[in-house]
């Protein structure tokens, strides 16, 4: 059995940029998932969102990931975003709360994947619901973003790193409205259908067990790709969205059978979730 781990990042308001409605409610649900994977609260699983006010910034997270590599014997580790996004020069950055008056406010995703590389966890997987589109104004393109991994070389040879973008470079992670929902309330749309492939609602995303005495199905990052890719978009179009989101979503996968989730054969054929679904309202940009 392999000892996973999750760092789960929300931040809804980011400097003067529009507020939005999801994105620290989808760490949630990101948090409440990984919990339900058998991921321990507070020392393998942390949530870090700016609910109730709080604000969140680079040393917060640094100290997160820096703790859980600490840790004796963890071989994956999951980061997961939603808040504001921006692509200088075809760098991903993700904006925290003082972004852009603060130009280090941000986690410059491209240096943290290099870093996670040979941060001696065996598989480091980043999921980004956010815009990948160029910042405006010359106070925006002056994020500089931070560093939220070590700067360590705990291992000679570099360890694979797998990347999920809500969307393609240049585009929009849209946050919709919720046809379910009261009139104000917003949902991300890319982390929703995540969270249904991770919690073994499409089955069709699922890896049959490698050995015969285990019992459960798992989620590998290849699938999932080829999953997102149809959904998302097949999302869009039964919510009458086309002509208003262009959402297609990007990944980069380095892994071969590393697995995301693991899903007991009752939970796939029942269609159950093994936690409830979070009632709060939440979308991402």
């Amino acid at each position: 059995m392999i000892t996973r781990a999750g760092v789960f990042i929300g931040v809804n308001k980011t400097g003067g940029l529009q507020v939005l409605q999801d994105a620290a409610a989808g760490a949630v649900r990101m948090y409440e998932w990984a919990v339900a994977q058998g991921m321990k609260p507070d020392s393998h699983a942390k949530l870090i969102t700016d609910g109730g006010g709080k604000k969140v910034g680079p040393d917060l997270i640094f100290t997160a990931i820096n703790d859980i590599i600490q840790l004796p014997g963890v071989d994956q580790l999951i980061i997961y975003f939603a808040g504001h996004g921006v692509n200088i020069n075809r760098c991903e950055y993700w904006l925290l709360s003082d972004a852009p008056v603060n130009a280090s406010a941000a986690v410059n995703l491209a240096g943290n994947v290099e870093l996670a590389r040979y941060c001696g966890i065996k598989h480091v997987v980043f999921i980004s619901d956010a815009c990948r589109v160029a910042p405006e104004g010359l106070q925006a393109q002056g994020v500089r973003g931070s560093d939220i991994f070590p700067n360590l070389q705990v291992v000679d040879r570099s360890r694979p790193v797998d990347q999920f973008f809500a969307c393609m470079l240049g585009r929009t992670a849209a946050e919709i409205k919720d046809p379910v929902e009261a009139a104000k309330n917003y949902r991300a749309l890319y982390t929703d259908i995540m969270l249904n492939a991770l919690y073994g609602l499409q089955p069709e995303v699922l890896d049959p067990p490698d050995a015969a005495d285990d019992l459960c199905n798992y989620v590998k990052p290849r699938k999932l790709e080829s999953h997102l890719e149809i959904a998302v978009p097949r999302r869009v179009r039964e919510l009458n969205l086309q002509f208003k989101v262009n959402q297609d979503p990007d990944a980069i996968i380095t892994s071969n059978q590393e697995w995301l989730a693991r899903i007991k054969g009752k939970d796939v054929t029942r269609g159950e979730r093994t936690t409830p679904k979070t009632t709060r309202p939440g979308g991402t940009a």
